[in-house]
């Protein structure tokens, strides 16, 4: 297809097509894009149409066209039920809200008091709003000035308090426990926990005591040396108190008495059971086979199927 750019008008169905395009004021660009575009276009329907496939297309192509049945009219159908139906109010012919839109009851989403409620809102939020204000005055004018820079300085210590527990909370868990050899400072003591607590109105008596409890050594696990003859005898001049050897008698460890395994009840079920055992296992150990007791190591990913290249060719193996 030659296509011709210079001085002319509109495009023919001949070869050459003459145009009138600038590209400094884009006039004519479109015209020559349309232009290109249907002779490309109507190129290609013509190729395909002088292929030998087009009948194979042309085959699967059913263009249905409607054929009058007989001289009888078909209008839309109407119910006369609705061609009588009239409204109850004849406001209603004008009415600019439908009462179905987009399959919906539009009287679902209507609220005709909407706005007076909403201005019933805003009287009481101004209420509520006038009430805060007075009471901040009220506390404001009922408080000194000495009151008011120790309540500010109170909320200035609530305020530290609250931070130093986040930053504690946020590393409590990565902290370290600090040995006494290196708390040089002393920072980590009963009296200064003592003190803390006390200053938060908290009775310390019982959180320094379990502190104590847990920082006394041990005792040892070994079992003390048993009373023999002498000593008892030296214990009896001394006035020793029983109860004291009485429970060094209860804390000594006894092994329990082992109990006899009960015989079966029916021998002949044992013997039974004993000679299944024992043919269950033959097989297994006349092949030399891996058994209950022996230890596992399973090879999930054999070298000789993981490695290397996969190359063309059977993948039998590989």
């Amino acid at each position: 297809m030659k296509t011709l750019i210079g001085q002319g008008g509109e495009a023919t169905n001949d070869d050459g097509v003459l145009l009138t395009m600038s590209t400094l004021t884009e006039e004519g660009v479109i015209s020559v894009k349309n232009a290109a575009c249907e002779r490309l276009l109507n190129q290609r329907v013509e190729l395909k149409m002088k292929s030998k496939k087009i009948n194979d297309c042309l085959n699967r192509f059913h263009v249905a066209m409607s054929k009058p049945r007989d001289q009888k009219e078909r209008p839309p159908c109407i119910p006369q039920a609705v061609l009588e139906a009239e409204l109850a109010n004849d406001e209603w012919k004008e009415d600019i809200i439908p009462e179905i839109l987009d399959g919906h009851n539009v009287f679902d989403f209507v609220d005709p008091d909407i706005l007076d409620r909403l201005e019933e809102l805003k009287r009481e939020e101004g209420i509520m709003q006038a009430d805060v204000d007075d009471d901040v005055e009220m506390d404001g004018m009922e408080l000194t000035p000495e009151e008011q820079k120790t309540l500010a300085q109170i909320r200035k210590n609530k305020s530290l308090l609250i931070q130093q527990h986040i930053n504690k909370k946020s590393t409590a868990v990565t902290r370290p426990t600090v040995p006494r050899k290196f708390d040089k400072d002393r920072e980590f003591t009963t009296k200064r926990m003592g003190r803390q607590l006390s200053v938060l109105g908290i009775d310390p008596s019982m959180a320094i005591n379990r502190a104590r409890s847990r920082s006394l050594s041990r005792r040892g696990q070994k079992r003390e040396r048993s009373v023999d003859k002498g000593d008892s005898e030296v214990v009896g001049v001394m006035d020793m108190d029983v109860d004291t050897l009485n429970k060094k008698l209860r804390l000594m460890s006894r092994p329990r008495s082992r109990s006899r395994s009960r015989p079966p009840t029916v021998v002949d079920q044992k013997s039974k059971a004993l000679d299944k055992a024992r043919k269950s296992v033959k097989n297994r150990n006349k092949n030399a086979r891996r058994g209950e007791a022996d230890r596992v190591a399973p090879n999930l990913k054999p070298k000789h199927l993981f490695s290397g290249k996969r190359s063309n060719g059977k993948t039998q193996r590989r």
